[in-house]
């Protein structure tokens, strides 16, 4: 069991709830982490809030951070691993969602297409498309491999309480077909 820490990852056995491995020198604010399929390397999201944002790979039988893919004018607020593994989304409170190649780190596609912070994303099972949400009340629909807008979400209208109108989108998942995103919205 992997939890983020302030500047380091801790691990845990989940059996026994003893710690068993602390990974430092990461990001001060550790806001996303990604299992690779192997288990052996760990993504991490975070950084600084106003000033730095990075999204890094972590080799948990070293125990030390190996490669950075990209730094960014803010906090990583997501990370996530394709299907197959071969890309990397990262998606940021400086507006910016980038893709890149697992492999080599090198970056596929940027995308600008928010108003307001990127605070979640996700590649769908299939692989085709990948779904950004944020505080600017939309979720767009990407294609996962040009990063090409296929289609915004808006304005999303949910009774809660007193509380009726747009909210802000921290989290969203596919579902297993592929391209039909669900959101949760600010306080649910």
């Amino acid at each position: 069991l992997a939890v983020a820490g302030y500047r380091e990852v801790t691990l845990w056995n989940p059996q026994t709830g003893a710690l068993t491995r602390r990974i430092g020198g990461l990001p001060q604010r550790i806001q996303a982490l990604e299992y690779h399929p192997d288990g052996r390397t760990l993504l991490v999201g975070g950084g600084d809030p106003g000033e730095y944002g990075e999204v890094c790979e972590v080799d948990l039988d070293a125990g030390k951070r190996t490669r950075v893919f990209g730094t960014f004018g803010d906090l990583v607020l997501a990370v996530d691993l394709s299907g197959d593994g071969s890309r990397v989304l990262a998606t940021s409170a400086d507006r910016r969602v980038r893709c890149y190649s697992a492999a080599d780190g090198t970056m596929l596609w940027e995308s600008r297409l928010h108003s307001d912070w990127v605070t979640c994303g996700a590649f769908s099972a299939d692989g085709r498309f990948v779904a950004t949400g944020g505080r600017d009340h939309t979720i767009k629909v990407l294609d996962a491999a040009t990063g090409e807008l296929f289609t915004t979400y808006k304005g999303h209208q949910r009774n809660l309480g007193k509380e009726t109108g747009r909210f802000e989108v921290y989290a969203l998942t596919f579902e297993d077909e592929g391209a039909r995103a669900f959101s949760a919205g600010e306080g649910q």
